[in-house]
């Protein structure tokens, strides 16, 4: 493109950005005389433009940057006794592109808000224009402004509008032109051989598909004065001009008065419903232009738009807000009428979250990609996970041998580790789409030390929910902020989640932290609760609990006997996964395998989701009921019969698949797996604790008890005693006499030393300790209990906790 010497050949935006020149269009009188020019620059390292205006003359018969002083419309000079149907499309590019095909295309100078700066009377004699509107909304308000400034004119031409189909999103007429000539740039002329026959098909379209523009767009708002001597009155009126948004009020002589409110104009084009599930939250997409410049698309909720500080932060500073609270009210009202009184402004719904929905009577599960339902994907469901956009399954199989082929990559998952490991982790796989239909209330907790391939084993499994997800992009880290974790937690609603890498910390308060973080997280899946939260009035907010399956890593089990129960434990020691067989079921993740074994998992789901859900709930009964048979108690006979009932749509799956799936010891190991937790929940009560902590002060020589006869008297010990001295010991009676305070002291300070001290109160403890059988009960008193008692030693009474000698020397 021949560039002009007043026009230079790179320009520089605001921010330093460097644009080269692209193309240079010109705009002349009537008689073909130059009046101007407009230039594009396209970004040199790609992504952006500049549409630069030059109208002001330079004295050297060319022209400087700045708007046009008058009305003017590129094309004028083509109208001179043209009596052929005239095009009125937005741009030059646009206009352009259709007189190279020898069709009178006209277009103002300055974009889709400047339709009224037009040189309309160039247009009169005309009988017949099209509008050409471009595919989004600034474009139809462009054809609106255009057609109220065609229907004042005398006479006013016959007034069609077409919408070209095919365009996509933001297209125009070029954009129809390009996808005829895929080797068109867009801005040289149309070649000769291609014009007639274009220019044919363009004008039977048009011809075929124009139709009148709707009555509402000569609509005006109210104008009329008030009678004299009337006070002023808002009359809701606003107007958008090239140097901001004005609001028109009466004075009180009923003259119209003007307003400003900003500098800039401002337009919602979009209204995005962000639904999560619990609330559903506004987000506005807002579009602008100042000093003949368009401002960047910008999104606020709707709180922040209503406290009107987000043009200055969003588009500089540059653009004020004049004064005053009542300013930003009319201001926010402005933008509200303006935009919805202009052109349409689109609404959408987006889902935060995965999971099951019912829509439109059917229920649909949803991911990062959208959504499937019975038939496989829907359409027209739209979902943001913002950063766990991995979540994301392709559409299910389409075919028996896609199915087979995917389920056989899961299936193979089970060679990955000992099936004490792989079971219960392939069982969480299948059971977390139905967490919230089943209310599952437990963690698993794949605990085994460094190296022993626990993150890449948890990674495979997370693979099925996604093929982009791998040991290094699981769900979240232990060290990651409690409100970060809830919130991914909240969001991955019906999906597997997985926290990694809970290890040593190098100090005190870090491991503190560590242990704070995962004490709330696994209280909150194991009561499905979260914290609590009030709005700004007060009033209470939905609770943003986990709604998922939620599996942990760890070097190391927590501390407390009531979150090791919340747990199911699984444990990994080096060696024992199956690198070859990992490395296999790594490739099928990466190449969405698993994944989409879980899409035509879910698509099952989908086809009987509401039975599926009763019978699975009868056969987590039945599961929990024979668990109990067998001697579980507290929370495990409910977590294997979880595991179970996960199982068992893991292989009914596989079989539908037409898999011949061997014979497995399912429920002898998970019932074997949940007896072995149940013995570490035990040992992590600080009773249990406490008890063999005391074993080991008294045997290292930490503390000593001193031998009592059977009367009373002191005894002779055979060894001499080491460290402090905190009881009697009575071999005639099988009793420990311990003093309260010295013993705690003495067990506390051991145990600190492994930063895992009882953090329990006193009389908590020794409660626990009676329940065991550990502290023998002692006189009753008004309020229950008493756990100490007085005994007789060397002559003295002595208030001591009376121990069972044999249940502290032995573990139950």
């Amino acid at each position: 493109m021949n560039r002009p010497g007043f026009i230079p050949e790179t320009w520089k935006d605001r921010a330093g950005a460097f644009y080269a020149f692209t193309v240079c269009w010109w705009y002349r009188s009537a008689t073909g005389e130059p009046i101007g020019a407009v230039a594009r620059f396209d970004s040199i390292n790609g992504g952006g433009k500049q549409i630069i205006p030059f109208f002001k003359p330079n004295g050297r018969g060319g022209f400087k940057t700045g708007g046009p002083s008058k009305p003017v419309l590129f094309g004028a000079e083509r109208l001179n006794g043209h009596k052929a149907p005239v095009f009125v499309v937005e741009g030059e590019k646009v206009a352009a592109a259709l007189q190279s095909l020898d069709l009178a295309a006209v277009t103002t100078q300055g974009g889709a808000n400047k339709a009224a700066g037009g040189d309309w009377a160039a247009l009169a004699g005309v009988t017949l224009v099209y509008l050409l509107p471009d595919c989004d909304l600034p474009g139809e308000a462009y054809a609106r402004d255009s057609y109220k400034a065609l229907a004042r004119l005398q006479p006013a031409p016959v007034v069609r509008i077409v919408h070209l189909p095919e365009l996509p999103d933001k297209g125009d007429a070029a954009d129809w032109l390009m996808m005829r000539l895929p080797d068109w740039n867009g801005f040289e002329p149309v070649s000769q051989e291609r014009r007639g026959e274009l220019a044919a098909e363009l004008l039977a379209l048009v011809e075929a598909a124009s139709e009148p523009p709707p009555d509402e767009w000569l609509q005006e708002p109210i104008t009329s004065k008030l009678p004299p001597g009337k006070p002023p009155k808002a009359v809701g009126r606003y107007v958008a001009t090239p140097s901001g948004i004005k609001a028109i009020g009466f004075d009180r002589n009923g003259e119209p008065q003007e307003e400003p409110l900003c500098n800039f104009t401002a337009r919602i084009v979009a209204e995005t419903a962000r639904d999560d599930g619990q609330e559903v939250h506004l987000l506005l997409t807002l579009e602008g232009e100042q000093g003949g410049h368009s401002l960047p698309a910008v999104h606020v909720g709707f709180e922040t738009f209503n406290a009107m500080g987000w043009p200055a932060k969003h588009w500089g500073s540059h653009c004020i807000v004049e004064p005053g609270m009542a300013t930003k009210d009319k201001l926010r009202a402005a933008i509200q009428h303006l935009s919805h009184t202009s052109g349409r402004v689109e609404r959408r719904t987006v889902y935060a979250h995965t999971g099951w929905r019912k829509v439109a009577g059917e229920w649909l599960y949803l991911h990062g990609g959208g959504a499937i339902g019975k038939a496989g994907p829907a359409g027209g469901i739209e979902v943001d996970l913002s950063d766990l956009a991995r979540y994301t399954l392709p559409a299910p199989s389409a075919n028996s041998k896609e199915r087979t082929e995917a389920a056989a990559a899961s299936l193979a998952c089970l060679d990955l580790a000992p099936l004490e490991v792989v079971l219960p982790l392939l069982a969480c796989a299948y059971l977390a789409p139905m967490s919230q239909a089943l209310n599952v209330d437990f963690m698993p907790w794949v605990e085994g030390p460094s190296q022993s391939q626990k993150s890449s084993i948890a990674a495979v499994m997370l693979g099925h929910y996604g093929a982009a997800i791998d040991r290094v992009s699981l769900t979240a880290s232990w060290l990651d902020s409690p409100n970060a974790i809830e919130g991914k937690l909240f969001a991955l609603a019906d999906s597997l989640a997985i926290i990694d890498d809970y290890a040593p910390q190098p100090s005190t308060p870090a491991q503190n932290q560590l242990d704070a973080t995962a004490s709330r997280v696994i209280r909150s899946c194991g009561n499905r609760q979260g914290r609590g939260r009030l709005r700004a009035d007060l009033s209470r907010r939905p609770e943003r609990y986990p709604r998922g399956l939620v599996m942990g890593t760890a070097e190391q089990w927590p501390l407390g006997e009531s979150i090791n129960a919340r747990l199911f434990g699984v444990s990994l020691k080096r060696g024992e996964v199956n690198l070859a067989c990992l490395s296999e079921c790594q490739a099928a993740a990466r190449r969405g395998l698993l994944a989409r074994c879980m899409a035509d998992f879910i698509q099952g789901l989908a086809q009987a989701y509401e039975s599926t859900i009763t019978d699975s709930g009868r056969a987590w009964e039945e599961y929990r009921a024979s668990a109990l048979k067998q001697g579980l108690d507290g929370r495990a006979p409910e977590q294997v019969a979880f595991l179970l009932v996960g199982m068992q749509l893991a292989l009914h799956h596989w079989h539908q698949c037409g898999l011949s799936v061997p014979a497995l010891p399912v429920v002898e190991t998970l019932m074997e797996l949940a007896q072995r937790h149940s013995r570490h929940v035990t040992d992590s009560q600080p009773a249990e604790r406490f008890r063999a902590a005391l074993v080991d002060v008294l045997a290292s020589g930490v503390a000593h008890v001193e031998p009592l006869a059977a009367d009373g008297a002191k005894g002779h010990s055979p060894e001499p005693l080491h460290g402090r001295h905190i009881g009697w010991h009575n071999p005639a009676k099988g009793e420990l006499y311990l003093l309260s305070v010295p013993t705690l002291e003495v067990i506390n300070e051991a145990l600190r030393k492994g930063d895992s001290p009882l953090n329990i109160r006193p009389r908590a403890l020794w409660r626990q300790c009676q329940q065991r059988g550990l502290l023998l009960p002692s006189a009753t008193t008004s309020d229950g209990e008493r756990t100490s008692r007085l005994v007789w030693i060397a002559g003295k009474a002595e208030r001591v906790l009376p121990f069972r000698a044999d249940a502290v020397w032995t573990a139950s």
